[in-house]
């Protein structure tokens, strides 16, 4: 191991300084002030107009496009606001609310929300959008572009009474231009982060590194939504590739091993250092720390103790932070098994794989293990829940199982659980919590 920590230190001190090899670029056709084009835009939803000619609607009304997206928790917060603001303001002002999902897909979400009794916007749709993208391009949802007099006079990541006042008013809004960026295409599957870095030497040299891992700081043009990926060739290599992530979700990757999802219901925080610590902010305010405070993270080894290895090489990237699982008893969230009709979905499939499809009013799960429903109800269903969830099933053979019209509560979880012979209870049980501190 003292060898290994060795080779890491040359890695780190690497890796840590490289600048980037590309530049980043703002993502925008349109800027504020610019004059529109008078395209004509169709195919409009739930409105007494189906079309409109962007710059010519705009010559007596304030036209807020609403970009967003039904996997977006702030633009579902938001749209209750652009209903009240759209009523507020009458027939000056305009939302449209525009995104690249499929009618089918918004339509069953919207259906889901009602029946959770949760809100439903009337305004106007746009679905399957090509052409607004195009025109006023970016990479992060929620994004408005308001437009007035034919020219686009604001670019945010919200809008606010006081700014549509000043907008109808001819004053200036105090409003932060939203800015996104340019992207490069990359996928974690298929490229490997160290090809990503070094892809002209690498790609020219048949000696390609068999073993190694590896840690950057935040790389811009990867994106701000981190991500991480596992894989296995077929030589027997496995290979983890993180991009853009904060310390805490490299944490939950190494000790969760991926079997596993880690809520933060299992995670007790003993420092305020500002690695680990959680900040309330979003959007554009939310960009300098996620640049500060975001590392990408790769190994690729054929040693079965894999994550064992990210744990030590977390620990020797950030010493200053300490972790480690403990034992606890806690009140869960705690899955049972009450009778033996889960027999009945028993998958045949002889591969160990799992499939997952979430279309927003269903979340179909095939083949998958007890280990893998825990992982989406604590991951997905109960995700910003105080309690962890916990398998007490005893049950290991791989199944089918949809979870549909639910609602994201215990009560709610059950009635669609039922027919499957298995139930959640409330109560406290053993489990496995993150216990992170500062370094003495």
């Amino acid at each position: 191991m003292k060898n290994y920590r060795i080779m890491m230190a040359t890695v780190f001190i690497v890796l840590l300084s490289i600048p980037c090899a590309w530049g980043q670029k703002q993502l925008r056709n349109v800027f504020v002030g610019d004059t529109v084009p008078n395209v004509k835009i169709e195919n409009i939803k739930d409105a007494d107009f189906s079309s409109m000619n962007l710059a010519d609607f705009t010559k007596d009304k304030l036209l807020i496009l609403d970009f967003w997206a039904t996997w977006c928790a702030p633009c579902v917060y938001y749209l209750p606001k652009m209903d009240s603001i759209q009523r507020e303001f009458g027939n000056r002002v305009q939302v449209v609310t525009v995104t690249r999902q499929s009618e089918k897909t918004v339509r069953d979400f919207f259906k889901l929300q009602e029946q959770r009794e949760a809100h439903v916007s009337p305004l106007p749709k746009i679905f399957d959008d090509k052409a607004l993208q195009e025109l006023f391009p970016h990479n992060t949802v929620p994004h408005y572009v308001w437009i007035k007099d034919g020219k686009v006079v604001v670019i945010s990541e919200e809008v606010t009474r006081k700014g549509v006042e000043a907008v109808l008013k001819g004053e200036t809004v105090g409003t932060v231009t939203k800015t996104d960026f340019s992207k490069i295409e990359y996928d974690r599957y298929r490229t490997p982060l160290m090809d990503l870095i070094h892809g002209p030497i690498l790609q020219q040299n048949k000696r390609k590194p068999f073993s190694y891992s590896l840690m950057t700081r935040f790389i811009s043009e990867l994106g701000y939504s981190g991500g991480y990926s596992s894989i296995q060739d077929s030589l027997g290599y496995s290979r983890i590739t993180a991009t853009n992530l904060n310390l805490l979700s490299l944490l939950k990757v190494a000790y969760g091993e991926m079997r596993t999802f880690i809520s933060d219901a299992a995670i007790d925080i003993n420092t305020t250092d500002s690695l680990v610590r959680k900040f309330n902010v979003s959007g554009m305010a939310a960009i300098p720390i996620v640049e500060k405070l975001s590392f990408c993270y790769e190994i690729l080894t054929k040693d079965s103790l894999i994550f064992q290895k990210m744990r030590d090489d977390l620990k020797y990237a950030v010493p200053e932070i300490t972790a480690k699982l403990v034992d606890a008893v806690d009140t869960c969230i705690v899955m049972e098994k009450i009778n033996d009709k889960i027999y009945d979905f028993v998958s045949n499939n002889p591969v160990n794989e799992s499939e997952y499809n979430n279309n927003g009013s269903c979340i179909n799960n095939k083949n998958i293990t007890m280990k893998s429903l825990r992982t989406t109800l604590e991951g997905f269903i109960f995700r910003y829940s105080k309690y962890p969830v916990v398998d007490e099933t005893g049950f290991t053979k791989r199944f089918n199982l949809e979870i549909c019209d639910y609602k994201p509560t215990i009560e709610g979880m059950n009635k669609v659980l039922e027919p499957y012979g298995l139930r959640l209870t409330k109560k406290l049980a053993g489990h496995k919590r993150l216990v992170i501190d500062k370094s003495p």
